[in-house]
C-alpha cells in the first residue's frame, strides 16, 4: 500500500517514515528534494512539492488510499 507523507523531513516525519517504510511504499512530498533524499537515506521515494502549484507530485497521490500532512 502506497502512504504519502508531506512534512516528512521534520522531528516527528523522519519517526513516522522509519517506522512505516518496512510495511509501505513511502512517497514523501518535499520542497527540497536533495536534503529530502539525504535525511530519509533511500527509505522512502522523494518527490518535488511547492504546496502551491499542482505538478507532477499529484500523480503520485492519485490512488494512494493515505496521505499525511504534518
Amino acid at each position: 500500500m502506497k502512504v504519502i507523507v508531506a512534512g516528512a523531513t521534520g522531528f516527528i516525519g523522519r519517526a513516522l517514515c522509519k517506522k512505516l517504510c518496512g510495511d509501505y511504499e513511502l512517497i514523501v512530498l518535499s520542497r527540497n528534494v536533495k536534503k529530502g533524499a539525504e535525511i530519509l537515506d533511500g527509505i522512502a521515494e522523494v518527490v518535488k512539492w511547492d504546496a502551491k502549484t499542482r505538478g507532477d507530485w499529484v500523480k503520485y497521490v492519485d490512488g494512494a488510499p493515505a496521505v499525511i500532512n504534518l
